[in-house]
């Protein structure tokens, strides 16, 4: 049924940005990178201004990039403005645009483990 393939697709894109979130940070919330990201999806200051800019007002400071919750949600507004089909490969190239092929496959390969184990359990 359709509510099925729902619960798929929503359980398939958490394993997604867990993936990101995975190849990012390693999961620290307290991570800083070099070029002013930080947080476990290592956001930058221009993530936060396009989540707010896109929703039409200023929700969220660049404080929220260290809480998972709200990271979770910068990520989910711009993918869901930009990449409405959350194609992956896409998903990558918004998210890291400079990063090239490697972070895409790294993102990818760590998304097929996942995804794997997840299908393992069921």
């Amino acid at each position: 049924p359709k509510e099925h393939s729902i619960e798929i697709d929503n359980h398939n894109r958490m394993l997604f940005i867990q993936s990101i979130i995975h190849v990012e940070s390693k999961s620290n919330p307290l991570a800083i990178g070099r070029t002013n990201d930080a947080g476990i999806l290592q956001i930058t200051p221009i993530c936060v201004k396009e989540a707010n800019r896109i929703l039409g007002y200023a929700r969220f400071t660049l404080e929220d990039r260290f809480s998972h919750k709200k990271s979770v949600e910068i990520f989910n507004i711009i993918q869901g403005h930009h990449n409405p089909t959350f194609n992956h490969e896409r998903a990558c190239k918004i998210w890291n645009p400079g990063a090239g092929k490697s972070y895409t496959e790294k993102v990818l390969k760590e998304y097929e483990k996942r995804r794997s184990m997840a299908l393992s359990l069921r």
